[in-house]
Parts: structure tokens; C-alpha cells; sequence
């Protein structure tokens, strides 16, 4: 096997096990508050939150518990998903996408 060939082996199991990581810890955490479905591929968890979240305000205050997510409406060209928000997974290590669900739970409650 070659460089390149084991780096993208390495960079596989690495996504891997953080997707796996945040899918657990939305279960633990959001099951009530958002549906989702785990992606195949991309960096990106999409999540759709209940009707009576509102997204622009949740954000608000997830960014004061350091916490980031960009709202749907952002990625739609006709003012849709507003009751969507996406969750990057790529950057971030499994320990710290567990802590960051975690800080978002007391926001839902």
C-alpha cells in the first residue's frame, strides 16, 4: 500500500469514528428534539428540529455555551429549512463532538 492510499485509510476510520461519535451522542442527547439521518458521506450532520424550535435564537445562545452551528435557511435559495441546522463533524475529535451535544442539550429542555 502507498502513501496516499494509507492516508485516506487513516482519514476514513478517523471520519468514521466521528460520525459514529456524533450519531451516539445526538441519540443520547437531541432524539427528542431533532430527527436526522446518519450521512454516508460529506462532513455534515443535517438535523431537523420541531416546529416550535426557533432556529436564529437557538443559535444565539449556543454560541454563548461555544457552541456552532449554521441554520438551514442559510443553504436554501428560496428561504426553506428553517427548522434545519448542520453539524460539522470534520475538525473536531470524538471527546469534543460529545462535549459539544452535550452543551447543547440544556438548550432543547
Amino acid at each position: 500500500m502507498g502513501l496516499q492510499q494509507a492516508h485516506l485509510e487513516r482519514l476514513r476510520r478517523t471520519y468514521q469514528a466521528r460520525v459514529e461519535a456524533m450519531d451516539a451522542a445526538l441519540k443520547d442527547c437531541l432524539s427528542r428534539h431533532a430527527t436526522w439521518v446518519r450521512p454516508d458521506g460529506g462532513y455534515f450532520f443535517w438535523l431537523r428540529l420541531n416546529e416550535n424550535i426557533n432556529v436564529q435564537e437557538l443559535r444565539q445562545r449556543a454560541l454563548e455555551r461555544q457552541v456552532g452551528f449554521l441554520a438551514g435557511n442559510l443553504f436554501s435559495s428560496c428561504s426553506g429549512m428553517k427548522t434545519h441546522i448542520r453539524l460539522s463533524f470534520a475538525y473536531y475529535k470524538e471527546g469534543d463532538i460529545r462535549e459539544g451535544i452535550a452543551r447543547l442539550k440544556p438548550l432543547f429542555d
